[in-house]
């Protein structure tokens, strides 16, 4: 596990100095919901009793401003991006690669109750991207350079590098253009 100041750096800050540290880490929402996100990870991994409970306070934080509903359990690679931090639900027990976008009002986990206790959760590879309203359900394989168009739901694993849109979701073409956000 990386230390906070290698997560910030990478995520927040991203090459900002001095008062527009503070900015990018306080005033705009995005970098404000990883950092909450990402203070609370670290901080709930801690031995330290007073780390924990701070760890529960940045919990609520990101509850109560974005309603972002995310297991402090969970692995989240590096490179974690929310453009607009509203509504995100992350179960317990997913697992998150790099480089990944997540959109508003996104849901991740389970399909049925108690998935979370069988293993029955998504794993979402590298370089993914999340749309908005998009669900990613069950025991699933999100592939690396994958989009999920808006209020799609993909319950079936995903090809690398294809987009998928839809209600069960589908493949539905070969992504020609990179997108960087």
């Amino acid at each position: 596990m990386l230390r906070l100041n290698e997560y910030l750096d990478a995520e927040v800050y991203r090459s900002e100095h001095g008062i527009k540290k503070m900015i990018a880490k306080h005033i705009t929402p995005s970098t404000n919901a990883v950092y909450l996100l990402r203070k609370a990870q670290v901080y709930h991994k801690s031995n330290s009793r007073i780390k924990r409970i701070l760890s529960r306070v940045y919990q609520i934080k990101m509850e109560r401003r974005y309603a972002l509903y995310i297991n402090l359990d969970i692995e989240i690679g590096l490179g974690l991006r929310l453009p607009h931090p509203n509504g995100i639900i992350i179960g317990g027990g997913c697992e998150i690669g790099s480089n990944v976008t997540i959109f508003q009002q996104v849901t991740i986990g389970s399909r049925v109750p108690g998935g979370y206790i069988n293993g029955e959760q998504p794993k979402i590879k590298d370089d993914v991207m999340l749309f908005a309203g998009s669900k990613v359900l069950g025991d699933i394989v999100v592939a690396s350079k994958t989009w999920v168009g808006a209020n799609s739901v993909i319950i079936e694993n995903t090809e690398e590098g294809f987009s998928y849109t839809g209600l069960p979701a589908k493949k539905s073409r070969k992504k020609h253009i990179e997108f960087s956000y």
